[in-house]
């Protein structure tokens, strides 16, 4: 009876050991690809900002972009391709800054 009950425990512990192993397997890849997921998204706002800024000085100069510097700061991926657009379909730097301006309004 005894020889059965120590191999019931070493099972119970191997199974046990197994299956955290598993578990802690598991949870590591969630986190890794939680992770991985947030620094996409987070280098992909940099190079969206990074590509706007250099098509509003390219179109309207470096003092337009200046200024769009400061209001793309609290800008999402969404106000940032509205600003984008807005490079394409304003005529004046000044028409560029006022749709920067709503898009970054809208944002907040």
């Amino acid at each position: 009876a005894e020889g059965h009950r120590q191999q019931g425990l070493e099972q119970g512990r191997e199974e046990g050991h197994a299956e955290g192993h598993a578990e802690g397997r598991e949870e590591g890849r969630a986190e890794g690809r939680a992770e991985g997921r947030e620094e996409g998204r987070a280098e992909g706002r940099t190079a969206l900002v990074l590509l706007v800024l250099r098509q509003a000085a390219r179109r309207f100069g470096r003092e337009a972009a200046r200024q769009l510097e400061r209001m793309v700061r609290s800008m999402g991926a969404e106000q940032l391709a509205r600003v984008g657009d807005a490079v394409v379909e304003c005529d004046t730097a000044d028409e560029f800054l006022a749709a920067a301006g709503r898009s970054d309004a809208e944002g907040q």
